[in-house]
């Protein structure tokens, strides 16, 4: 698939897809933020893709499979290390830094 096939790909199933992944993520915010990846992937498989197939219903795939990796990212994170203990650290004088993943008594 080339740019200008890619771009009517896009004009055609643009809002269709778009609107799957709200439904599929639940909310606006969380489905455009899928939608964004699920094209950015497309994008970078382009050459590999064939216009003469059908490339919506690979898209739609792909927002699948990209919104349960990320679900399953953060179920693994939670499991790891629950939004509960950072809270009970916190409490505990402990002072959470977000960039470095380090706790420090203050």
């Amino acid at each position: 698939m080339n740019n200008d096939e890619f771009d009517r790909f896009v004009l055609k199933f643009g809002k269709d897809i778009l609107r799957f992944c709200r439904i599929t993520a639940g909310d606006v915010e969380n489905g455009d933020e899928l939608y964004q990846d699920t094209m950015l992937n497309l994008l970078e498989k382009k050459k590999k893709l064939d216009s003469t197939q059908n490339t919506k219903s690979y898209a739609l795939s792909t927002s699948i499979y990209l919104w349960k990796n990320k679900k399953k990212k953060y179920a693994n994170r939670m499991r790891l290390v629950p939004i509960d203990s950072i809270d009970e650290m916190s409490d505990e004088g402990y002072e959470v830094s977000e960039h470095d993943n380090e706790a420090s008594l203050r």
